[in-house]
């Protein structure tokens, strides 16, 4: 830098000045400036994939910009005490930033993770030869020798390339304060490490794990304490296994964009809504308390589930993929899309191109989307339907990512 522009500020995390971890990527600039970045990344996304012109979005926000973040999920590396976790570098995917604290986690995430990244070693092993030390183990020569196996076998992965020795771990908030865990990968945990490692964690109320290969399943819960080697075909808190799986991870600017959402489609005074991607059904319950008659299509069983035990009689929540189920869902009134980074299958947007020509054709979609370069490429597919609006939700301050929230209208025929 040879003149600082009046955009740039000072980064106050040191892993994002000395550390190039990837977590974030705009630290250094001014709010006004990201969020007038981020609304010229849509814009730029229109232009060039779908080949419209938009008006400059508008950017909704709060004032929360660090601390917001309800979860983090970290790669774990290494073996036994030697262990690390982190971010992925911003230059290097395959270099591990350790993080001491993340500035844009929650206060109750960061003090889970204080505890977490000194009780590494507890973490699931990843291969029958690993050996962790233990408070007894001093001077145990069969298992100092189990380690030094550990070891070799380590050297002789890292020396191939291979990276088998990678556990996720996520951290969250729930909505009352408790923290679950989420530990993806590993194949066995040692001993009692499962429950001394929820213990210590400030708040820990649950532990689901997710072997090498295998579904995800509760190991630990407050209530019940170790359950790992118990048969439990239904977790005992299904509302807590919703939560781990579905979990927004800024709440405040969360509630802004239901409400954005919300607004607009109640706008249009519909009698009928489908909820395409509906998750655990937020926005479709709230709309049938309101008189409209809503099909949520979510392909989480038990997301479904959980959103079909709350809806009133004349709604309904149907388990499957958006493509295989949106014709049988129509004719409605306003279509709200709500898809995972990859956007909509082809055949989604067939479907909707083909909707417009019937008698009784949706008036409205909303398209709810957390990446700007498929949701451009889904609206050039939208045959036949013109943008009315767009508008951008910084739900993750200090990073690259944005939400938008473009409303589409049936073009005149």
């Amino acid at each position: 830098v040879l003149v600082a522009s009046e955009d740039r500020v000072d980064a106050p995390c040191v892993h994002f000045t000395r550390d190039n971890c990837g977590g974030c990527q705009w630290q250094h600039l001014a709010m006004r400036t990201q969020r007038s970045a981020k609304a010229q990344l849509v814009s730029d996304a229109f232009e060039r994939i779908a080949h419209r012109s938009i008006a400059m979005p508008d950017v909704i926000g709060d004032e929360d910009v660090f601390g917001y973040r309800r979860t983090i999920s970290l790669t774990v590396r290494g073996n036994g005490a030697k262990r690390v976790g982190g971010f992925h570098a911003s230059q290097d995917p395959d270099v591990i930033v350790p993080i001491t604290q993340c500035l844009i986690a929650h206060a109750d995430v960061q003090a889970a993770w204080d505890v977490l990244r000194r009780n590494l070693a507890r973490l699931p092993v990843v291969r029958t030869s690993e050996a962790v030390a233990r408070p007894g183990d001093r001077g145990n020569k069969r298992g100092a020798a189990a380690r030094r196996r550990g070891g070799r076998e380590a050297a002789n992965d890292s020396v191939r390339g291979a990276v088998r020795d990678d556990l996720r771990l996520s951290v969250r908030r729930l909505d009352l304060g408790d923290i679950a865990l989420v530990v993806q990968g590993g194949i066995r945990w040692h001993g009692d490490d499962v429950a001394a490692l929820a213990t210590r964690v400030p708040g820990c109320c649950a532990v689901w794990w997710e072997p090498a290969g295998r579904a995800p399943r509760l190991v630990w819960d407050r209530d019940a304490g170790a359950v790992e080697g118990c048969p439990r075909d239904e977790p005992r808190d299904e509302a807590l296994a919703i939560a781990t799986s579905f979990l927004q991870v800024n709440q405040s600017v969360a509630d802004l964009l239901h409400a954005h959402v919300e607004a607009l489609v109640l706008r249009e005074s519909p009698a009928t809504v489908v909820d395409a991607y509906a998750g655990t059904g937020r926005l479709a319950r709230s709309l049938a308390a309101q008189g409209v008659r809503v099909t949520a299509i979510e392909y989480d069983e038990r997301a479904v589930a959980f959103t079909a035990a709350r809806l009133p009689q004349h709604s309904r929540a149907l388990a499957g993929t958006v493509e295989s189920l949106i014709v049988d869902a129509m004719p409605a009134d306003v279509v709200v899309l709500n898809p995972p980074r990859s956007g909509v299958a082809p055949e989604v947007a067939e479907a909707l191109s083909a909707q417009r020509l019937v008698s009784n054709a949706p008036r409205m979609l909303v398209y709810v989307s957390c990446d700007p370069a498929t949701l451009a490429r889904d609206v050039s597919r939208l045959a036949g339907w013109r943008v009315e609006s767009v508008t951008c939700v910084d739900m993750f301050p200090q990073t690259a990512h944005v939400e938008t929230v473009c409303l589409l209208r049936p073009e005149e025929v």
